[in-house]
């Protein structure tokens, strides 16, 4: 006799799926965020104080669309069967990779940064 039962198994297995749903939603994500970073800076822009800030809204809204995608892989794979798990999941997922992306695309963990202060 086995010592879990079916139920547990197929649980099991369809946590299994965010091994492939996230890597893919990070890839997908990077898309938009690339261009975030882009808009802000464009091509070797590696001086402090650099960054137009006058495409700050584009960059926001390109980070947003990166962290809907990762909010949308966590919320619609059926990792787990309560749905109010995977909302309390994928709101701080989706949130916590745009904000992050939209702080690295403002450099602003640089010190040089007029973000982080002078």
């Amino acid at each position: 006799m086995s010592a879990d039962p079916p139920r547990s198994r197929s649980r099991a297995r369809n946590a299994l799926h965010l091994l492939w749903v996230l890597p893919l939603a990070g890839v997908l994500s990077m898309f938009p965020i690339a261009l975030a970073s882009f808009s802000l800076c464009g091509i070797g822009c590696y001086s402090p104080g650099f960054i137009r800030y006058e495409e700050l809204p584009l960059a926001v809204l390109m980070c947003a669309i990166g962290g809907l995608i990762v909010f949308l892989a966590v919320q619609l794979v059926p990792w787990t069967q309560r749905a109010w798990t995977r909302l309390l999941v994928s709101i701080p997922a989706g949130l916590l990779w745009g904000g992050i992306w939209l702080l690295l695309s403002l450099r602003a963990f640089d010190p040089m940064s007029p973000i982080f202060g002078r």
